[in-house]
């Protein structure tokens, strides 16, 4: 066997290995991602959970809620949890919306999510969002305007 043909051996069992790695790498490319979509999609159920359970521990916050829905004002100490509260919240469906732009989460659950965005602004002031809005992504800024446009259009 000449050295041509023993380099021409070289060079198809190199293209095989090479094709092997290719197809390795895009199998643990496709695993890796399944796995982060399942770790953000828990990750942000575990956040809701922690927002609910603020809810619940926070001294003052469950008559915040009571106050609010029954119209009432509240104190200087009650609108300080009141906006505690909308940050929290407001993060935790940030961190959802910037997993969702970046395919981490499937579109059925952001849009379930997205829903239930809505029931938040019964507690959080468009006041509030209106002066605290640049301190969140724009885009995301961007979908809570739409939010709440909707809200106000079926007010009307």
């Amino acid at each position: 066997m000449s050295i041509q043909e023993l380099g021409s051996i070289g060079e198809f069992v190199s293209s095989i290995a090479v094709l092997i790695t290719l197809i390795y790498l895009a199998i643990q490319v496709r695993q890796n991602t399944q796995t982060m979509r399942v770790s953000a999609t828990q990750e942000a159920t575990k956040v809701g959970r922690e927002v609910t359970s603020n809810v619940m521990t926070t001294p003052g916050m469950i008559e915040v809620f009571l106050k609010i829905q029954s119209g009432e004002e509240l104190d200087p100490k009650e609108t300080f949890l009141q906006a505690l509260w909308a940050q929290n919240v407001l993060r935790a469906i940030e961190s959802f919306y910037l997993n969702w732009k970046a395919g981490l989460v499937s579109d059925e659950l952001w849009l379930s999510r997205r829903a239930g965005t809505s029931r938040a602004f019964a507690v959080i002031s468009k006041q509030w969002w209106v002066e605290n809005k640049d301190q969140y992504e724009p885009s995301f800024s961007e979908m809570i305007d739409e939010v709440w446009s909707e809200i106000e259009s079926v007010d009307a």
